[in-house]
């Protein structure tokens, strides 16, 4: 590494995910070791001095990364030794080309006296970005075509924008038998469909153990071994398989792994972009994408059986099955409705069913030897169950000596309780292993003794000792030996088994070392019941190898892992065996897996992450529930409230299944070993991410709940803050009474608070709520109160917590088609209000910078914040831009900063990981597009690039309907179809316009209910008590929008 070409400099304290990010980017361009991270790539011990002078002077190019602390610690070390400013002189000093990188806005302030470094503030610097995807990509490819220039370097392997990606990359698919039993019709039906360029997507759908994995790879493996690999330009497969059946799993590896193929790192913060765009990708080559048992990412049985939890995979899968140059496959337990809703050639499915008696008869001879009927019978008796009858095989095979009859005296129902939600048939299975374990504990006979037993007759045959006493001696020795470490073996071939039961994905190497390490007391003893423990573990994986209860192993890395059903029979059979030995052994992969060698203390990227979220399970079932919340997840993973993983790195899927393990059920009963106020704390936590995410109802469940319990403990600050959250996500759903009772609840906890904040945040909700019913009287009195509130109380606010407040003051002007005939009378009124909403967030923005700002969104939502402070910005620049075009001023300027202000917004609306916000900002960008088509239309403007605009303004308004659609955001659904009509009547398309207000209309009447006292789901708290509350039994209905409605139809 001290020979890289590119040396990537930067503080550890300043932004360390960004730099684990840009340097997998840059190992992806050009190669692995072809980039050297300062500090991180030195051995401990090392002279660093020596190291980093060997590698600057070996590189050929000096990456400087430079966030907003960067500055601040470069003057605190100013009087100490700093290797940034060595390392940076040293490469000013021997010409080395250097780039200064600026991340989200950082720079260099122009009177600052950086001392000896001051000549950085004259190289042309690059600004980088992740708050989008496409603005990361865009600063990324900016900087790789920089060192390509600068270093002569040439990117490998590289996809440019629609160039095609010529691939087959090794399976990822677990290793199965060598055979193929039957199948010939579904093997017809996989190649019919992918010779066919109408079908875009294959279902295989049955119940664990039918056989779906060993079709799909043997169906794989004709393809890829044919000439030109069947007309495959790019093969990828993926299980999630392993994850097995747990109540909550992620696709965020599947997604980081397949991008890389594409020369891409996975920044998206919207989880629905980021499936549409890999769809995009797979579909510019003719692609085989396989993705095997999707279960884990399904919701189980129940109302919503079947349905796709994780919307990026929903996203990915719509996307290939409306259009796919290639073909995906997908195999689950239970069919995706998603996908049964296209129509076929589109689609097919194959309901795989299990083997007839003759196939599997064929089957069973693999390793019996017996005649057709009788192994015909017996496949019969078995279901046809493919894993049943390979276990039951070898076990006839090993235990039996091949005599099928004896199945019968031999295997009998395990005393273990089935999985609730497995199907029948998998109880043949579990039949099978119930005897493998009676064998291997307490029936072994030692079968492999009698080999050792005919080696020491052969021993006397052979003369082995003259005197006949010693011989003897000798021979019972070996035969007594033999016999002790054959039991020891198929012993720990049990505990192996055991062992896996504790992993719902492989069992890594570590991990195993970690349980191997001591003796667990009534688990792990029979692995240390032989001399040699290490021979003893590979006799005993050897064994279970071939019996097929453990997987054949495609690397030598140490790792193990089994069939789904196989883990989840043994995960239930030692809870119910030993939960104490289940704890303990948790407890082992908790501290492993916690410690500074698997894991640093503060991980900067996915892949050092990974083993603490592995750690939070492990630890909640040993009984480690609130050291696993406070040490692992809130110290290491987030690190307080910086909510490292949250903002930084994203991973919102693996962290919201490390939540889950918090909870005894899917979102409901959280662990009693938790404080009532943590269990608080893990609902609303958990409420935050499903709401990002796009599971709006299960985020509803999981805020209510931890609503509640802050209202039982007299938290009444955090209930405030919990029923304005809560009242928000009712509103934009349409559910108008129950965002109204929310928000007076809201008010009532704050006034009972201290918190002179949140009694005007509180206040801020149910104003908007009564605009948006059309009571603009009402809210301009709440309104008129906030302000005396906040005079009195002398804050400063911004963000979340001013916006009703502003919007209210600019009267929603700059989304109405008539404000071009209005706007000239209020052109007074709105400079003052302009110029005061643009100080008032200026001075937010300052205090916020200087940490001095008392709002709760300073810790935990600064990007939430800072996005409502650029959309309104953005909203006081469109206005501006009227005001200049009636006064026959250029209005350009206005706009630009309108456009900047706008999407910088929608990018921090997307890193705060609030995709139920980001409408908002997509809608009032759509309007500023509407804006310039309309000023170019009366000649107001000369607009340059039409066709850019109007691109922009499609883009803007499909986003904002598909997200609120899939969200089921009502509120957003009618503003999006009165934006269409409100361009439709500009446009002169009056069919389109008539059908959009149609659409408002009918979905208006959706929000109409009836005001009551209650909160869903919670006693009737009677009538509230803040002054110019709603009455009992008002009709609410989202009336905001009928004068303009009213406006429109009368333009049509």
């Amino acid at each position: 590494m001290k020979n890289a070409a590119i040396f990537l400099s930067y503080r550890r304290q300043d932004e360390p995910g960004y730099v684990g990010r840009l340097a997998d980017r840059l190992t992806l361009a050009f190669g692995e070791h072809s980039v050297f991270r300062d500090l991180d790539t030195i051995i401990p011990g090392s002279d660093w001095k020596l190291v980093l002078s060997e590698a600057v002077t070996n590189s050929r190019v000096v990456l400087t990364v430079i966030g907003k602390r960067w500055q601040s610690i470069l003057l605190a070390k100013q009087d100490g030794e700093d290797y940034v400013r060595f390392e940076l002189n040293l490469a000013n000093r021997l010409k080395k080309p250097v780039i200064p990188i600026l991340l989200d806005g950082s720079g260099f302030e122009s009177n600052l006296d950086m001392g000896d470094l001051n000549w950085l503030k004259n190289l042309q610097h690059l600004e980088i970005s992740d708050r989008q995807q496409k603005r990361w990509e865009h600063g990324v490819e900016l900087l790789i075509k920089q060192i390509a220039e600068l270093a002569g370097m040439q990117p490998l392997n590289r996809l440019a924008d629609n160039k095609k990606l010529k691939r087959i990359v090794t399976t990822r698919l677990p290793k199965t038998g060598e055979f193929l039993i039957g199948r010939e019709s579904e093997i017809d039906v996989l190649n019919e469909a992918w010779q066919n360029p109408r079908t875009n997507i294959v279902q295989i759908a049955a119940s664990g153990g039918i056989g779906k994995t060993q079709l799909i790879k043997k169906w794989r493996e004709s393809i890829v071994t044919k000439p030109s690999h069947g007309g495959a330009e790019f093969v990828f497969d993926w299980s999630f398989y392993s994850q097995g059946t747990q109540q909550e799993a992620s696709s965020e590896i599947f997604f980081r792994d397949i991008l890389k193929q594409f020369g891409e790192i996975s920044t998206f913060t919207d989880p629905w972009e980021k499936g549409e765009h890999l769809a995009e990708l797979i579909r510019r080559q003719r692609s085989l994408l396989i993705l095997d048992g999707l279960e884990p990412l399904q919701h189980a049985p129940g109302p919503m059986k079947g349905e796709l939890i994780d919307k990026s995979i929903q996203a990915l899968l719509r996307g290939l099955g409306e259009e796919n140059s290639g073909l995906c496959v997908v195999t689950t337990r239970e069919p995706v409705p998603d996908l049964v809703e296209i129509s076929e050639p589109a689609r097919r499915t194959i309901d795989l069913s299990t083997f007839t008696p003759k196939e599997g008869a064929a089957l069973l001879r693999i390793y019996v030897k017996d005649d057709k009927e009788t192994l015909e019978k017996v496949s019969d008796e078995y279901g046809g169950h493919a894993l049943a009858l390979i276990l039951l095989g070898t076990y006839v095979r090993d235990r039996l000596s091949g005599d099928i009859s004896r199945i019968g005296e031999m295997i009998s129902q395990p005393k273990v309780e089935l999985f609730k939600g497995a199907a029948d048939l998998s109880h043949h299975a579990e039949k099978v292993m119930a005897s493998y374990v009676r064998w291997f504990e307490k029936e072994f006979t030692g079968q492999d003794a009698v080999i050792h037993r005919a080696a020491v007759h052969l021993l006397r045959l052979a003369g082995f000792s003259s005197r006949p006493r010693v011989r003897a001696a000798y021979a019972r020795w070996i035969e007594k030996e033999a016999t002790r470490k054959e039991s020891a073996i198929y012993r720990a071939a049990v505990v192996i088994l055991r062992l896996l039961g504790l992993f719902n994905r492989p069992a890594e190497a570590g991990c195993l070392g970690a349980l191997r390490a001591k003796p667990i007391p009534g688990l792990t003893e029979p692995l240390f019941a032989w001399g040699d423990t290490d021979d003893l573990w590979k006799e005993a994986v050897i064994r279970l190898r071939q019996a097929h209860l453990l997987a054949d192993s495609a690397t030598d890395d140490g790792s193990l892992d089994a069939h789904p059903i196989v883990r989840e029979y043994f995960a239930r059979e030692l809870q119910g065996r030993s939960k104490r030995s289940a704890r303990a052994a948790h407890g082992k992969l908790y501290e492993y897996l916690t410690s500074t060698e698997v894991a640093p203390l503060e991980p900067n990227t996915s892949d050092e992450m990974m083993p603490l979220f592995h750690a939070v399970a492990h630890g909640c079932k040993a009984g480690l529930t609130k050291d696993g919340l406070e040490q692992v997840y809130w110290k290491r993973i987030q690190r307080g409230a910086l909510f490292f993983n949250t903002r930084t790195l994203g991973d919102l899927g693996t962290e919201l299944v490390a939540l889950s393990h918090f909870f005894g059920g899917r979102w409901s009963r959280p662990s009693q070993e938790l404080s009532l106020r943590k269990q608080g704390e893990v609902y609303r936590l958990s409420g935050f991410l499903l709401r990002a995410l796009g599971r709006m109802e299960e985020a509803e469940k999981t805020m209510s709940e931890g609503m509640r319990i802050a209202w039982g403990l007299n938290d009444w600050k955090t209930t405030a803050e919990a029923a304005t959250y809560f009242s928000s996500m009712k509103l934009m759903r349409g559910e108008t009474a129950a965002a109204a009772r929310l928000a007076t609840f809201s008010i009532e906890n704050a006034d009972r608070s201290t918190d002179a904040l949140w009694k005007i945040a509180s206040r801020n909700q149910f104003a908007n709520i009564l605009m948006d019913m059309g009571r603009r009287e009402a809210a301009a009195h709440v309104f008129d109160e906030i302000r005396n509130q906040k005079e009195s109380s002398g804050l400063t606010w911004g963000g979340l917590i001013a916006y009703p407040y502003w919007q209210f003051q600019l009267n929603d002007l700059d989304l109405s088609s008539r404000f071009l005939l209005t706007i000239g009378e209020q052109a007074g009124e709105l400079e003052p209000i302009i110029d005061e909403i643009r100080a008032e967030v200026k001075l937010s923005q300052e205090r916020r910078e200087q940490g001095k700002l008392k709002n709760h969104a300073s810790g935990a939502y600064p990007l939430l914040d800072m996005a409502f402070d650029e959309l309104i910005l953005g909203r006081t620049y469109i206005l501006e831009a009227v005001l200049k075009t009636l006064g026959r001023y250029d209005p350009t300027e206005a706009l630009d900063n309108a456009a900047q202000y706008l999407a910088s917004s929608i990018s921090s609306f997307e890193c705060a990981r609030t995709e139920h916000e980001l409408p908002r900002g997509y809608l009032h960008r759509a309007a500023l597009g509407r804006l310039q088509v309309e000023l170019a239309l009366s000649g107001m403007l000369q607009e340059k690039s039409s066709t850019a605009v109007q691109a922009m303004l499609e883009h803007d308004l499909a986003r904002a309907e598909s997200i609120a659609k899939r969200g089921s955001m009502i509120i957003w659904q009618i503003d999006a179809a009165v934006e269409r009509a409100r361009l439709a009547v500009l446009l002169g398309d009056k069919p389109t316009g008539q059908a959009k207000l149609d659409e408002a209309v009918h979905l208006i009447a959706k929000t109409e209910q009836r005001y009551t006292t209650r909160i869903p789901g919670w006693p009737d708290l009677g009538l509230s008590e803040y002054p110019g509350s709603l009455k009992g039994y008002q009709v609410l209905s989202y009336h905001c929008r009928n004068d303009e409605i009213a406006y429109l139809q009368h333009c049509l």
